[in-house]
């Protein structure tokens, strides 16, 4: 393990980008072709953010400080992350980390 100093440079700022805020990248072990360069971009979660229940991959999401489970459909594994090919768009709020506790209908509070 190593640390690299990197310097990014944002198209727009998001609310959350911060001065002096860290982050965790991840590599790609081949270098991209043309045709992956060519492609939108994917939506990706942690792979804890991701369950099964009743024989189908999920997520949560938080919509009026409740969960609501959402059946997605995964793609490729990049790191800590999978990729979200259906279910999800963009922006949406999810949970993190979810476990046995979690259910559609559990009343969550954003930190």
């Amino acid at each position: 393990k190593a640390t690299v100093l990197t310097k990014v440079k944002f198209k727009s700022y998001g609310r959350h980008v911060l001065p002096e805020m860290s982050a965790k990248v991840t590599f790609l072990s081949k270098p991209p072709d043309t045709l992956t360069q060519k492609e939108k971009s994917v939506i990706t979660l942690p792979a804890a953010s991701v369950g099964t229940r009743n024989g189908r991959e999920v997520i949560f999401v938080v919509r009026d400080d409740r969960a609501v489970e959402i059946p997605v459909v995964m793609g490729q594994r990049i790191g800590p992350l999978v990729e979200i090919k259906e279910g999800i768009t963009a922006g949406e709020k999810v949970i993190a980390r979810i476990d046995e506790r979690i259910h559609s209908g559990t009343k969550v509070k954003i930190k």
